[in-house]
């Protein structure tokens, strides 16, 4: 939705509470007209088809490489952090900044007067360097 910013491709994002689908169709035709959400409603769901990898299946054993499940969380969100940040900018015109390695090095001479207290530029710069596939 236009002017807010997903924690991450896979967490949740802002979006209509209602007592029904019908109900929740009808907010997101007027937060964003172009779209016809209830025109959705009437779809059938056949052929639809849905895939899920249970992500424990495809892990290393514990004898080869010990878990730690606080490290999986924050790496695949430092994965997701780009494409987030990416997406949230492309919604301004002319913010001079397009991608997260913008940010960082926008971020870099004004580290101290721009991040909360206590906070460095570390979760930004690990969102650069990560590969993890989330």
């Amino acid at each position: 939705m236009v002017g807010t910013q997903s924690g991450g491709v896979a967490w949740d994002s802002a979006g209509p509470m209602a007592k029904s689908v019908e109900d929740c169709a009808g907010v997101m035709d007027i937060l964003l007209p172009v779209r016809n959400f209830r025109s959705s409603l009437k779809r059938s769901w056949r052929g639809i088809r849905i895939a899920l990898l249970n992500y424990d299946e495809w892990q290393w054993d514990d004898e080869t490489c010990a878990r730690v499940p606080e490290y999986d969380e924050q790496h695949a969100s430092w994965y997701q952090l780009g494409f987030v940040v990416e997406r949230y900018l492309a919604i301004f015109e002319k913010p001079g900044l397009r991608t997260l390695k913008d940010l960082v090095e926008w971020s870099k001479p004004h580290a101290a007067l721009k991040l909360p207290p206590g906070k460095t530029l570390l979760i930004l710069d690990n969102g650069l360097k990560s590969t993890a596939a989330a």
